[in-house]
């Protein structure tokens, strides 16, 4: 048998908004709220930085196509990575002992 170890060295800054949205929703559309700030639609993916920023911001457009731009807080031409501890999973002789 084989000891089976899977991790990453790093995170990515990006996350899934919405308070309340309902189970279905397509990952790549829109929260099916707006937002109690500005009165727009979110895109459900959201990035802490990237190409998506934008000030004023925007209704987001056609978020379901593969080349779409999701919003992000800060500007950058990239994403950056990020600082959350990553998952490590085992599977194989011993793995109990790793954690």
């Amino acid at each position: 048998e084989t000891l089976t170890v899977v991790t990453s060295d790093h995170s990515h800054v990006l996350t899934f908004g919405g308070l309340s949205t309902p189970l279905g929703n397509p990952i790549l559309g829109t929260d099916t709220k707006v937002s109690d700030m500005d009165g727009l639609p979110y895109s459900t993916l959201l990035y802490g930085n990237g190409p998506g920023y934008a000030a004023p911001r925007s209704i987001p457009a056609n978020t379901t196509s593969v080349n779409s731009v999701h919003g992000s807080a800060a500007p950058r031409q990239w994403a950056t990575h990020a600082g959350e501890d990553v998952p490590v999973y085992a599977q194989g002789p011993l793995a109990n002992r790793l954690f």
